[in-house]
Parts: C-alpha cells; sequence; structure tokens
C-alpha cells in the first residue's frame, strides 16, 4: 500500500527498490525450482509464479498433485512476502504487500 504516492516521490529510488527486491524473488523462487514452482513475469510492481502440471501427473494422482502445489505456492509466496518485509524495513520505506492465487485449469504459450 502506498506504492503509487512512494513513485511519485521517489522515481529513481523505486527502480532501485524493485531490482533489489525482484532480484531476492528470484533468489526464493529457484529454490522452488524441485517442486516445479516459476516465474513467469513482472509486471510493474507485480512478480508472477506459477506451477505447471503435465496431464501425466494429473491423470495419476489429481487430487495430490493439486495439494503439494497449492502447498509449494503458499509457502513460497510466504517466504516472498517475508523477503519484500525484511527489504522494506531495511531500506525504511513503509509500503504494504499482497499476495493472491488462483487454482484451476488454464493455457498458455508463446506467439511470435
Amino acid at each position: 500500500q502506498g506504492f503509487t504516492k512512494y513513485c511519485t516521490a521517489h522515481g529513481l529510488c523505486v527502480m532501485q527498490l524493485l531490482s533489489e527486491l525482484f532480484t531476492e524473488f528470484d533468489r526464493v523462487v529457484i529454490g522452488y525450482a524441485s517442486k516445479g514452482v516459476t516465474k513467469v513475469k513482472t509486471i510493474g510492481d507485480a512478480y508472477e509464479l506459477k506451477r505447471s502440471f503435465s496431464v501425466e501427473e494429473l491423470d495419476a494422482s489429481p487430487m495430490s498433485v493439486v495439494r503439494d502445489a497449492v502447498a509449494a505456492m503458499t509457502r513460497a509466496a510466504y517466504e516472498l512476502v517475508q523477503t519484500a518485509l525484511s527489504i522494506f524495513e531495511e531500506r525504511q520505506v513503509s509500503l504494504g504487500v499482497r499476495c493472491g492465487m488462483a487454482v484451476g485449469p488454464g493455457m498458455s504459450g508463446t506467439i511470435g
């Protein structure tokens, strides 16, 4: 919370903060690679993750795959929030952090 206001007053600091934040987030996410968690992209101040499933995984044990995926994503999100709060405290920046999760079928691909 307060990110837009902070951006208006501290343009260069915002870029440095996001660079540090996303670099640390990348380190956290690498720790979850064995659980299938990967970074999708960043959009402004948003950092997007996913946990993909193969058809074979879902056919074999759909409930346990989804349960394990949700657990891994929840742990990763918690660690990302803690990382952000630590960086904010270190820099003496008063900002909030939000996380969201969607579970369900989806499809993605690259065009072009």
